[in-house]
């Protein structure tokens, strides 16, 4: 865990620290999801705010790395082909302004 500190010497060493046990509490990271928690932090938001205000079912926000696993979790999803055999109703797939939608 030390090798990320050595990219925070710009941060005071009060929030270098709360860097460090966020990385920590949250067992590790990919070296883009420290990338872009540097880049949210330097530009004044806290580890524990996302930029889309995701919240859990209390209500309490996703901190900022939870919320981006569940972003690209997402966009693979959206990538993966629809599961043959499920019915899929050809008038929600219409381009827009072709048809009306069903709802």
């Amino acid at each position: 865990m030390l090798e990320y500190e050595k990219y925070l010497t710009a941060f005071s060493r009060r929030k270098r620290g709360q860097i460090m046990e966020y990385i920590g509490s949250i067992g590790g990271l990919s070296v883009k999801e420290f990338i872009l928690l540097r880049e949210w932090v330097a530009a004044g938001n806290s580890v524990f705010d996302n930029p889309c205000c995701l919240s859990d079912e209390r209500g309490d926000p996703l901190d900022y790395i939870y919320a981006i696993r569940i972003f690209e979790e997402m966009a693979d999803a959206a990538q993966r082909p629809v599961a043959e055999g499920l019915p899929v109703d050809e008038r929600v797939l219409a381009p827009e302004g072709d048809e009306e939608m069903p709802f």
